[in-house]
C-alpha cells in the first residue's frame, strides 16, 4: 500500500487531478462490488457501507469504517 502523501512514480509522470473524481469514482466502485448501497436520491441520498464492504474495505484498502451514531 502507498502511504498518503508519496508518489508512486517520478514527478514528471504525475498530473493535476479532482479529488472529487477520484472519490466519485471510488464510490462508483464499491457501488459495483456491493460494499456500499445507495438510498434516496438528490441531497436527500444517504450511503451505507455493508457488514462484507467494511470488512473488504480494511482488508484490501486498509480503510477502517465505524459505525457512525450521527445520522
Amino acid at each position: 500500500m502507498i502511504e498518503p502523501g508519496t508518489a508512486a512514480r517520478p514527478a514528471e509522470s504525475r498530473f493535476r487531478v479532482s479529488p472529487y473524481a477520484v472519490g466519485g469514482g471510488f464510490l462508483a466502485f464499491c457501488i459495483a462490488q456491493g460494499w456500499v448501497v445507495r438510498e434516496g436520491s438528490g441531497r436527500g441520498a444517504a450511503w451505507y457501507v455493508t457488514t462484507s464492504g467494511a470488512r473488504a474495505l480494511e482488508r484490501e484498502f486498509g480503510i477502517v469504517v465505524r459505525r457512525s451514531e450521527a445520522v
